[in-house]
C-alpha cells in the first residue's frame, strides 16, 4: 500500500490512472509531461448595414479574398472550429536540458453570408507545429530557450506585434469572426533569461493567404527588465524581405523591405505607492535604409482598478497616434503598424478595424468594466478616431484621399463569462458611427454599422 501511494504521487495522467477524468494529461512525472490539446469554438454572428450602408464593393474592389461582400441590410451566419493535438516536454537524462514541442490540426468552417463571402466553406491545416529545447542555467530563473516553426508569439499588448494579424481567417480559411488561427507560417525564437533580464530574438514569417501574399519577413530583438512595480523594454524590428510597397502622392512606390523600427516601452503599477492606478506607454520611430523616412507612433494608457470595491470597477483612457504622410514633403512620414492589433488591445474597434488600420490614425479610447463575479465581466469601450493627414494612400478602398480628418466613433459592449475551467463565453454588441471622412468617401449616405456576436470557446 505504501509503495502504491508513492507511485500514485510520482506518476499522473490517463496512462497511469486509466481514468478519463485526468484528461488532458496523458502522462506526467517529475521529469516529463505529455498532454492532449483540444481547443474549439462556435458562434453566431449578425451584421446590419455593413460597410457603413452596404458599400462592400467600394471597400473591397481590390481584395481578391472578398468574392461576395455584403450589401445593405442584415445578414447572419454561423462559424465553428476544432483543434485537436498533442504536446509535451521531457528532461534528457540528468542534464538540465528539456526538449519540447506540440502539433495540432485546426479545422474551421462557416455557413451563411459573412461580410466577405457567402455559402458553406471549410478549411483544415496544421495550427501548432513546433519544437524547441530549454537549457536550465544556474541561477534562479536563468535559462536559454530556442524554438522553431508554427507557434504563437506576441509582444506585450500587441502595439506592434500581436498574435492576431500574424495569421488570418479570411477567405477560404473560414471562421472569420471567431479568428482561431494565431500561429505564423514559421517563427524562429530564441529566449534568454538571467539576472532579471529577458532577451528575445525572433524571425517571423507570417501566415499569409496566397492571393494577398507579400512574402514579408520580420526580424526583431526585445530586451526587457522588470523592477518591483515597473517594467521597461526596448524592441528593434527590421524587415529584411517584403514585396509590399508604400505609395506617395507624386506616384513613387517605395519598398517596405529595409524598414527599421525602434520601440521603447514602459509600464508601471501602484503609482504613488497606491494600489489601483497604473500607466503604460510606448513610443516607436521608423526610418528606412534606402530612402528618407521619419515616422512616429506611440500611446499613453492610464487606468484605475478598484479591486477592493464590489464588482471591482475599472476605468482607463488611452491616447494613441500613428502618423500619416505629409503630401508636401519628399520624406515618408506614414507609420507602418507592422503586426499591430488584438481584440481588447490595439484593434481600432471591432467595426472600424475592417476599414481602417493603425496607420495615419489618432485615437482616443475610454474603457469601463465591472466584474459582478469572479467569472463574469462586462466591458464598455468608446473609440474616437481622427486621421493625422488627409493623404491616406495605403488605406482601404475609397479612403485613399480623405476630405475630412473625422473618421468616426465606435461603442462596444462586451461580456465575458468563464463556464468552469474549460469553457468561455463571449458576447459582443458594437456600433460603428461613420465620420465625415467615411460619409464623403461613399457619396454622402453612410449608415451606422451594427454587429452582434455570441461565441463559445473550449480550451484544454
Amino acid at each position: 500500500m505504501e509503495a502504491a501511494a508513492i507511485t500514485s504521487k510520482k506518476y499522473k495522467g490517463m496512462l497511469s490512472s486509466r481514468d478519463i477524468r485526468d484528461f488532458p494529461t496523458i502522462f506526467e512525472n517529475d521529469r516529463s509531461k505529455f498532454v492532449f490539446i483540444l481547443n474549439g469554438g462556435a458562434g453566431i454572428f449578425s451584421d446590419t448595414d455593413p460597410w457603413f450602408g452596404g458599400y462592400g464593393e467600394a471597400f473591397n474592389g481590390r481584395n481578391p479574398t472578398a468574392e461576395d461582400p455584403l450589401g445593405p441590410g442584415s445578414s447572419s451566419w454561423v462559424e465553428g472550429y476544432v483543434e485537436p493535438g498533442i504536446g509535451g516536454i521531457f528532461q534528457v537524462s540528468d542534464y538540465p536540458v528539456y526538449p519540447y514541442g506540440a502539433v495540432s490540426y485546426l479545422m474551421s468552417g462557416s455557413d451563411g453570408h459573412d461580410i466577405y463571402n457567402a455559402g458553406t466553406r471549410g478549411y483544415g491545416d496544421f495550427e501548432k507545429l513546433y519544437a524547441g529545447i530549454i537549457w536550465d542555467l544556474p541561477g534562479k530563473g536563468s535559462l536559454i530557450d530556442v524554438s522553431i516553426s508554427k507557434q504563437v508569439y506576441q509582444l506585450r499588448d500587441g502595439f506592434l506585434l500581436s498574435k492576431v494579424p500574424v495569421s488570418t481567417s479570411i477567405g477560404e480559411r473560414a471562421a472569420l469572426y471567431l479568428g482561431p488561427r494565431l500561429t505564423s507560417k514559421n517563427t524562429v525564437l530564441g529566449r534568454a533569461r538571467a539576472f532579471g533580464f529577458s532577451l528575445d530574438a525572433f524571425m517571423i514569417d507570417p501566415s499569409e493567404l496566397e492571393e494577398i501574399e507579400t512574402d514579408t519577413r520580420l526580424l526583431g530583438v526585445n530586451l526587457q527588465h522588470p523592477f518591483r512595480n515597473t517594467d521597461v523594454a526596448f524592441t528593434y524590428f527590421y524587415i529584411p524581405r517584403s514585396d509590399a510597397v508604400y505609395r506617395t502622392p507624386e506616384g513613387r512606390r517605395l519598398p517596405r523591405e529595409g524598414l527599421r523600427t525602434f520601440n521603447p516601452s514602459l509600464s508601471m503599477t501602484k503609482l504613488f505607492g497606491l494600489d489601483g492606478p497604473w500607466i503604460k506607454a510606448e513610443y516607436a520611430y521608423q526610418n528606412h535604409e534606402d530612402f528618407d523616412m521619419s515616422a512616429h507612433a506611440g500611446y499613453v494608457w492610464v487606468g484605475y482598478q478598484a479591486e477592493w470595491y464590489a464588482w471591482r470597477p475599472s476605468l482607463s483612457y488611452r491616447w494613441s497616434i500613428f502618423t500619416g504622410d505629409k503630401p508636401d514633403t519628399q520624406k515618408l512620414e506614414r507609420f507602418d503598424p507592422l503586426f499591430s492589433g488584438g481584440l481588447g488591445n490595439f484593434l481600432p474597434g471591432l467595426v472600424f478595424s475592417k476599414v481602417y488600420k493603425n496607420a495615419n490614425l489618432i485615437t482616443n479610447r475610454a474603457t469601463f468594466s465591472i466584474k459582478p463575479t469572479n467569472t463574469l465581466e462586462f466591458i464598455l469601450d468608446y473609440f474616437h478616431h481622427r486621421a493625422d493627414e488627409l493623404n491616406n494612400l495605403g488605406g482601404i478602398g475609397p479612403l485613399q484621399t480623405l476630405k475630412s480628418k473625422d473618421i468616426g466613433k465606435e461603442v462596444t459592449l462586451t461580456a465575458f463569462h468563464y463556464i468552469g475551467k474549460h469553457l468561455f463565453f463571449q458576447g459582443i454588441a458594437s456600433v460603428g458611427i461613420p465620420g465625415e471622412a467615411i460619409d464623403q468617401a461613399v457619396g454622402g449616405n453612410a449608415q451606422n454599422w451594427y454587429t452582434l456576436q455570441a461565441s463559445l470557446y473550449m480550451f484544454f
